[in-house]
């Protein structure tokens, strides 16, 4: 980010240089030039501090509901209440579609999964159901909150602040291609901050987008697709297939899950099969 402001500083210096040095239809142009540049410094730092705000897996906004729900999802793992284990499932796996899919129609079910959730909790008499209530809510108002900053950046740079970041990127590069040949004779280090200035724009501005996202999901897609591939080897008959269970978050519960269902239906095979040979030597 300072690296960042560096260049533009210095762009926008040279800039100011040209516009003594020229009048007319040349100043206007670079006057023009020297409002984008503060457009895309404005929204560059915004778009900055908004991914800062929303983080990425342990910190932010996105390590506040992870840490809450991962609190309740310990919780409720000692209790022996099968349909609050399956909500809570549910309710990860609503986020994590609506995380990687973007489809707001999956908000309205994790309001419905935690309206249940609540209720459920609030159903068991004991001293931890208050704090279990108190991480939920911290839960969803960090998801709330998310939602919010995820509305102002924008999922995509067709919305929020990427699209006009990226508008401001397309009204730059023509300017600079224009002045690039005026400012020739007239100021070569001007044209050498403006060509380093233009190179920078370009790969940094198309880049930025969706490169927290795309980490976060990928950390989340890479674990699925080995669950799947697992479920896939027990379907080919291999019980003994097992996952590693060393995360405490949401797919490290739905592994433990498996490991424990391959476990009973390895038990259950062998003890059929001891059955029917038992049977058929009598």
């Amino acid at each position: 980010m300072e690296e960042n402001k560096t260049h533009i500083a210095n762009v926008q210096v040279e800039i100011q240089n040209l516009i003594k040095l020229w009048s007319g239809t040349k100043e206007r142009q670079a006057k023009e030039l020297l409002e984008l540049s503060d457009k895309y410094r404005f929204l560059f730092s915004e778009i900055v501090k908004t991914y800062l705000k929303i983080g990425f897996k342990e910190w932010g906004l996105l390590g506040e509901w992870r840490q809450a729900i991962h609190k309740v999802e310990i919780a409720v793992s000692q209790k022996d209440h099968t349909e609050l284990h399956e909500t809570i499932l549910q309710l990860r796996r609503l986020e994590k579609d609506y995380l990687l899919r973007g489809d707001v129609n999956y908000l309205d079910e994790i309001k419905t999964q935690l309206i249940l959730l609540r209720r459920q909790i609030a159903g068991i008499s004991d001293t931890e159901t208050s704090g279990i209530l108190k991480e939920i809510n911290r839960y969803e108002k960090a998801f709330e909150q998310y939602l919010i900053l995820q509305k102002k950046i924008g999922r995509t740079d067709k919305e929020g602040l990427q699209e006009d970041f990226a508008e401001v990127i397309d009204k730059m590069k023509p300017a600079i291609d224009h002045i690039y040949t005026e400012a020739k004779d007239a100021n070569q280090k001007a044209l050498h901050s403006l060509i380093v200035a233009s190179i920078f724009i370009y790969f940094f501005g198309t880049g930025l987008g969706g490169t927290a996202f795309y980490f976060f999901a990928r950390s989340i897609t890479v674990r699925l697709t080995v669950l799947k591939n697992a479920v896939l080897n027990v379907g080919r008959g291999h019980l003994d297939t097992k996952l590693a269970t060393d995360k405490r978050d949401e797919i490290g519960i739905v592994a433990e899950a498996f490991n424990k269902m391959t476990t009973d239906l390895n038990t259950i095979t062998v003890s059929k099969n001891y059955g029917n040979y038992s049977a058929k030597k009598s």
